[in-house]
């Protein structure tokens, strides 16, 4: 949707494809200043350290949907970072236009036993997640 060309090297990871035309649009259509987007891409926490950026750029396109194993997290959180419009700061501003977070839901969706803070069956944590963060940043 941003006109960037994608190497497919593996096609399970087709979710991030269509995460990111979402967010693009998310990004220029609304101008917004924060964007959350909560999905099931990887499984693990992401840092957005453009240390990890060359196995995802380092390909045939502009972006590769895919870097090396072990670092699948990291390079999932730079994939969908390129798509933000606005996230890196313009000549001349001091901070971004956009704040933008991935909150991955995989293993955390479901909870197979009860507890005193959680019943058994679905956990709704993005939910308790996305809502005590902007509790949070109105707060500040």
């Amino acid at each position: 949707m941003n006109g960037q060309s994608i190497e497919i090297d593996n096609t399970d990871a087709e979710g991030r494809l269509i995460l990111s035309d979402a967010i693009y649009h998310g990004s220029t259509e609304f101008n917004a200043h924060t964007l959350i987007d909560v999905a099931s891409l990887t499984g693990s926490r992401m840092t957005l350290d453009d240390a990890y950026a060359p196995q995802i750029t380092a390909c045939n396109a502009d972006l590769c949907n895919v870097g090396v194993k072990g670092a699948g997290a990291c390079t999932a959180a730079l994939f969908l970072k390129s798509f933000v419009e606005g996230v890196d700061p313009v000549d001349g501003e001091a901070s971004p236009r956009v704040r933008c977070a991935h909150i991955d839901i995989v293993g955390s969706m479901e909870v197979s036993r009860g507890s005193a803070y959680q019943d058994a069956g679905m956990a709704g944590r993005p939910t308790q997640c996305v809502s005590t963060g902007l509790s949070v940043s109105n707060s500040v």
